[in-house]
C-alpha cells in the first residue's frame, strides 16, 4: 500500500533508535584548517563558527570521470556528535551558499527544538560561497566546463567529504528546494552511500512546460488563501498591475539598473513561497499602496532593499552557470516571452485565463515583446552544449529502479499544499510511480519552508 499522509491528519510518535546510529567513528578532520585564497565574506562566516563545529576543506576533480580536470576546494562544515548518525544538509539553488540554512537551523527558537544539537553537516556546492567558483563567461568551452557543476557533481564532492569523515560508512542525506534534487539524484547515483534520504520541495518531472504551468498556476490557488488573512491586498495588487504599465520604470531615468512596469514586484513573486514571508508581503503592499493609490518612493525604496541591492553585488557572476545548471541538469523552463506564452497557451487549455493573473513568474516578461536577439543568442549556445554532449536530467524510472534494488534506502518525499515554487501539483507522477517505495507527505499549511516549519520533518529526520 503506498504510503501517502496528509499530517494534518496523522498522529506524531517518537521513533525507537536506529542502530545504524551505533558505534559512528571519531571524524578524521575534527578541527579547523588554516583557509587560503578565501574571499573576506567567506573568512567573516569561518571566523563567526562556534570552536565546536568542524570546518574543512576536500579536493576534487572538476571533472569526476578525468582527474587531470582543474582542482577545486568544496568547503564543508558542522556539528559531528558521536554516538549519532550524521546528517548531510543540501541547501537549495541552484548559485546558493548553505550559510542561511546553518544560521536558521542553529537559530535558538526560530526552527523546531529537534534541531538543537543534531549531527549536521552543511558544504558549499561547487560554485558557491566557501568552495571554489564557477568558471566565467559564456564560451562554449566555458558552457561545456558548467555542466559539470550540477547535480551529478555535487553528489560526487558529497561522497568525497563522506569518505573522508567517516571511511566507507553511509550516511543520511535531506535536500530542501534545489537541495531535493540534488537528494534525488543521490539515491540514483550512490545508494550505497545512503540510509536514508529525504527531499523536501522538489520532484522528479519530466515536461519542463508541464512543471512551469503548475508552478505558475498555483500561485493563484494560493493567493485565495493568502486574501483569506489579508482580504485587503487584492485590490493592492490589482492597483499595482493598473499602475505599472510597461513605460513605468523605477527609478525614471536611464540609470541601471533599474525594473520597469511589473518587473518591479517580481520580488513579491520570488518570497510568495515561504509561508512565513507572507507577512513581510503585506506589509510591503501596505506601504506601497495607500488608499488604493500606488506610492512610487514606496516602490522604488522596496527596489532598493531588494532588487537592486542583489543586481549591485559584485560576486554575483552566476547567470550563465544557473542558465546551464537549469538545462542541462534540472530540465528547468526558462521564463522568457516565447516560453511563457507557451506556457500561458497550455493553461488556457486548462480554462485558466492566466493574463488576469495577480502574481506569477511571466506577468512581467509578457508586458514586453520578445527580445529575439537575447534569447536566441542565449538558446544557441545550450543547443550546441546538448549536441556536443547531451543533458544530463532525471527520470522517474531511473530512481524506481534504484529503490527496487536498494530495498534498505528510505526515502521520504515532501510536498507543501501552500509551495508555489515546487507545488503539490507536480508530485503526483512520481508518488503514483513510486508507490510503496517512499514515504511521501503533504503538509497543509506549509510552503517552500517545510524543513524548518514541520515538526513531523524534524522527527523522521533526526530522530
Amino acid at each position: 500500500m503506498k504510503r501517502v499522509f496528509l499530517v494534518s491528519c496523522i498522529f506524531l510518535a517518537a521513533c525507537s533508535k536506529d542502530k545504524s546510529e551505533e558505534g559512528w567513528p571519531t571524524p578524521s578532520s575534527p578541527t579547523p584548517v588554516k583557509q587560503t585564497s578565501t574571499p573576506e565574506a567567506c573568512k567573516t562566516f569561518i571566523a563567526s563558527l562556534p570552536g565546536d563545529v568542524v570546518r574543512d576543506t576536500v579536493d576534487v576533480p572538476e571533472d569526476w570521470s578525468d582527474p587531470s580536470s582543474p582542482t577545486l576546494h568544496i568547503f564543508y562544515y558542522g556539528k559531528i556528535q558521536l554516538g549519532k548518525a550524521p546528517l548531510l544538509f543540501v541547501n537549495g539553488g541552484p548559485g546558493e551558499d548553505s550559510h542561511g540554512e546553518y544560521r536558521l537551523l542553529n537559530s535558538v527558537g526560530a526552527v523546531d527544538p529537534l534541531w538543537n544539537n543534531a549531527s549536521v553537516l552543511f558544504f558549499d556546492q561547487r560554485g558557491n560561497g566557501c568552495s571554489s567558483g564557477y568558471p566565467q563567461g559564456n564560451s562554449d568551452h566555458v558552457l561545456a566546463r558548467l555542466r559539470f557543476y550540477g547535480s551529478s557533481g555535487i553528489v560526487a564532492d558529497a561522497e568525497a567529504i563522506r569518505k573522508k569523515l567517516f571511511g566507507n560508512q553511509p550516511w543520511r542525506v535531506i535536500g530542501q528546494s534545489y537541495g531535493g534534487w540534488v537528494a534525488h539524484r543521490y539515491a540514483i547515483q550512490a545508494p550505497g552511500g545512503l540510509t536514508q534520504v529525504y527531499s523536501q520541495a522538489n520532484v522528479i518531472t519530466e515536461d519542463s512546460i508541464d512543471r512551469a504551468s503548475n508552478r505558475i498556476f498555483s500561485k493563484q490557488r494560493v493567493l485565495e488563501e493568502y486574501f483569506k488573512s489579508y482580504p485587503q491586498d487584492r485590490a493592492a495588487l490589482t492597483a499595482l498591475h493598473a499602475a505599472l504599465q510597461p513605460t513605468k520604470c523605477y527609478p525614471n531615468s536611464s540609470a541601471t539598473p533599474r525594473r520597469c512596469g511589473l518587473a518591479a514586484i517580481a520580488e513579491l513573486t520570488a518570497r510568495f513561497p515561504f509561508v512565513p514571508r507572507w507577512t513581510w508581503m503585506h506589509d510591503w503592499l501596505s506601504a506601497m499602496v495607500k488608499n488604493g493609490t500606488v506610492d512610487d518612493r514606496a516602490v522604488l525604496d522596496f527596489l532598493k532593499k531588494t532588487t537592486f541591492a542583489a543586481l549591485n553585488d559584485p560576486s554575483n557572476k552566476k547567470t550563465w552557470a544557473v542558465d546551464v545548471i537549469d538545462f542541462y541538469d534540472r530540465n528547468s523552463a526558462f521564463f522568457d516571452r516565447p516560453t511563457c506564452e507557451t506556457i500561458y497557451s497550455r493553461l488556457r487549455t486548462r480554462g485558466e485565463t492566466p493574463e488576469n493573473y495577480l502574481l506569477d513568474e511571466c506577468m512581467a516578461t509578457m508586458q514586453y515583446p520578445s527580445r529575439p536577439g537575447e534569447i536566441d543568442d542565449r538558446n544557441a549556445r545550450l543547443e550546441r552544449l546538448a549536441a556536443a554532449y547531451g543533458t544530463d536530467h532525471l527520470a522517474v524510472s531511473m530512481l524506481k529502479t534504484s529503490l527496487t534494488a536498494n530495498p534498505g534506502l528510505k526515502f521520504f518525499l515532501y510536498s507543501g499544499q501552500l509551495d508555489t515554487a515546487v507545488p503539490v501539483e507536480n508530485f503526483g507522477p512520481e508518488v503514483q510511480a513510486l508507490g510503496n517505495l517512499i514515504t511521501y507527505r503533504n503538509f497543509l499549511h506549509s510552503g517552500h519552508d517545510g524543513y524548518y516549519t514541520e515538526h513531523q520533518i524534524a522527527m523522521d529526520v533526526l530522530n
